[in-house]
């Protein structure tokens, strides 16, 4: 069943896109150690594995990676898997959101995450930062505005982050550090730009069939290739 939503709750969902393994999964545990017990919890965590039914990871391995993750605090589920490929990861975040948005009505920011992340900033400091919950408490947050769910009305709005993919000086500002070169090479490569946070109100946007046939319009009218 769906989390439930006490009036003024708000949590992080976390959207891992990974292959078949979260590599440091021991350092996400300790990140989320003090979600463990907690009556009305701060995060909630989703997957999505690209490599399941592919026959490239033995079933063991694969079994035990989703064992270490189903016993992640927080773990909320692992979407079904849908097809995937280079530079092409839009179905599965669409799937992470879609899933997050009916399972969580009290989350209000969705960040997606690689297989490789790596919590650095305390859980109390990211919600403090990402929700504006004062001590990472995320919940009874006042301030104008709001996004959707329970108990929106007067809570703090949580703001969409994304780093826009381009090449420097033409797409994207000159002193942009994440921009790429006019010319391509594998050590200027530092795919990012599909690694946003969303607030609750953006990411139903995302997923709305309309919104994603009129996307899907505008990339084969517009795009020139890589």
């Amino acid at each position: 069943p769906p989390l439930a939503a006490a009036e003024g709750d708000q949590r992080l969902a976390l959207l891992f896109m990974l292959r078949w393994r979260l590599e440091e999964v021991e350092a996400w545990r300790l990140w989320l150690r003090h979600e463990v017990g907690r009556e009305r919890p701060r995060v909630s965590l989703y997957f999505h594995l690209a490599d399941v039914g592919r026959g490239t990871v033995p079933d063991r391995d694969l079994a035990a990676s989703m064992a270490q993750l189903r016993a992640l605090p927080g773990f909320r589920m692992i979407v079904p898997t849908v097809a995937t490929g280079w530079c092409e990861l839009m179905a599965a975040q669409v799937a992470l959101h879609r899933a997050a948005l009916l399972d969580d009505p009290a989350a209000q920011l969705f960040v997606l995450l690689p297989h490789d992340s790596v919590p650095f900033a305390p859980l109390p400091a990211t919600l403090s930062t990402l929700l504006g919950a004062p001590d990472g408490d995320a919940a009874g947050v006042l301030s104008p505005g709001g996004g959707g769910g329970p108990g929106a009305a007067g809570r703090s709005r949580a703001y969409s982050r994304i780093c826009l993919a381009g090449v420097r000086g033409l797409e994207v500002p000159l002193e942009c550090p994440h921009a790429i070169e006019p010319h391509w090479s594998r050590s200027l490569l530092l795919k990012h730009h599909e690694w946003m946070a969303l607030n609750r109100e953006h990411a139903e946007r995302m997923v709305d069939g309309k919104a994603l046939r009129l996307a899907v319009a505008l990339f084969h009218e517009w795009f020139l290739g890589e």
